[in-house]
């Protein structure tokens, strides 16, 4: 028969005692904390600072700025740990070794270190703030980096923002890179590119619409194939002139000129304004009187030559 030893009985267990233990000191605490209550009511806070007591054994102390906007939060929970946030985002308090609110004069000390605190403004130029009215800033993954924050004032944080800075009115390096992209952005805005416009491939378009695009298109490589063969043939005739024309002296010139003159009326009576005669005459009759690289020749003259070239290439010569 085998006979079990009675177990060692105590008035609690370890985790009953730890339990326990923890109870207690959280009922010291909150006795503290309405402790606490009862002397900031009877104190008064630092100018703009405000108290709050809600019905979880929660101490909280806000600041309201002049237009009655809360910008900071000092909260105490009933295990009398604290945290303090700016805008709903948690700031490093520097200046307080207490991890928990030992008595109503570390209260205050909180309230002094956060009046000391310079915060980070962001991006608060009116140029910039109209950019983010109707825009998210997306990442290249899609992802928001910033947003426009209108507690206690407008401004255009970075998402990254360590809120506090080292002195007043400065940046932090986050929304200080950011800057660089506003100011992109709003460059972008204020002078937009002008856009081409858009063309679609003639092989997309309907028949009607098909068929304009490229009568328009020939008749244009047309123009351009035309005038490019008139101006071989100038060129070649230029150069033909040049080559073959025939030097007088200047007796034979003066005279050449003289009857040229004293017929110039008897030509003007015969022949009519527009015709080729007229034309040939006063074309002469400029060469005579203009050097060789100022003169420019009657299209209908240089057509003419070029006409009578091809046709017979003796009776040009011969003229």
């Amino acid at each position: 028969m085998q006979y079990r030893m009675p177990r060692k009985f105590s008035l609690c267990s370890k985790k009953h005692f730890k339990q326990s233990q923890k109870e207690v000191s959280l009922r010291l605490s909150i006795k503290k904390i309405h402790y606490l209550k009862i002397k900031i009511q009877q104190q008064q806070l630092p100018q703009q600072w405000v108290s709050l007591f809600t019905a979880k054994n929660i101490l909280k102390f806000c600041k309201i700025t002049e237009d009655d906007k809360v910008s900071y939060c000092f909260t105490v929970h009933e295990d009398l740990s604290f945290y303090v946030t700016y805008c709903s985002n948690r700031i490093e308090v520097n200046g307080i070794e207490d991890e928990k609110i030992a008595n109503i004069e570390t209260i205050f000390d909180v309230i002094n270190e956060v009046d000391k605190i310079h915060i980070c403004p962001g991006n608060n130029d009116d140029k910039f703030i109209y950019l983010a009215e109707n825009r998210k800033f997306l990442n290249i993954e899609g992802v928001p980096i910033a947003s426009l924050q209108t507690i206690p004032t407008k401004t255009i944080r970075h998402h990254n923002c360590t809120i506090v800075t080292s002195s007043p009115d400065k940046r932090c390096i986050t929304c200080n890179n950011f800057r660089k992209t506003l100011f992109a952005l709003h460059h972008k805005v204020k002078y937009p590119k002008s856009t081409n416009k858009t063309f679609t491939s003639h092989r997309f378009l309907i028949d009607t619409k098909k068929n304009q695009f490229l009568r328009a298109f020939f008749r244009k490589e047309n123009r351009f194939v035309k005038k490019g063969i008139a101006d071989m043939k100038l060129e070649k005739f230029d150069s033909y002139a040049e080559t073959n024309s025939i030097a007088v002296d200047e007796s034979t010139a003066s005279d050449m000129i003289k009857i040229m003159n004293e017929h110039n009326a008897q030509i003007s009576a015969t022949y009519s304004e527009n015709s080729f005669q007229k034309l040939f005459w006063d074309s002469q009759l400029k060469a005579v009187t203009t050097p060789k690289k100022s003169i420019r020749w009657h299209p209908s003259i240089i057509k003419w030559c070029i006409y009578l070239r091809n046709k017979s290439s003796s009776a040009y010569e011969s003229l």
